[in-house]
């Protein structure tokens, strides 16, 4: 079950993500309080989200190895539920 902080902090991330979803840290933190409440569906979503805006808007081999990496490990939980 979602506590109230993830609750406060999901919205507030949606609400960034929707003024301007061109900024990567949104995707990945959201992805994150995904990941920690086990919802690895919406995690690897918003991973895949941050592969895309890094790819597109972003020359940061790192920040996308991190987002693949991520994307992996939800992808893999995701699939062993």
């Amino acid at each position: 079950m979602m506590t109230g902080k993830f609750s406060e902090a999901l919205a507030d991330l949606d609400l960034l993500i929707s003024l301007d979803d061109t900024i990567y840290d949104p995707f990945y933190l959201r992805g994150s309080i995904y990941e920690s409440i086990g919802d690895w569906e919406k995690a690897a979503q918003d991973y895949r989200s941050l592969a895309a805006v890094i790819t597109s808007n972003y020359e940061n081999p790192q920040l996308l190895e991190l987002a693949q990496s991520a994307l992996a490990a939800a992808e893999k939980m995701e699939a062993n539920r």
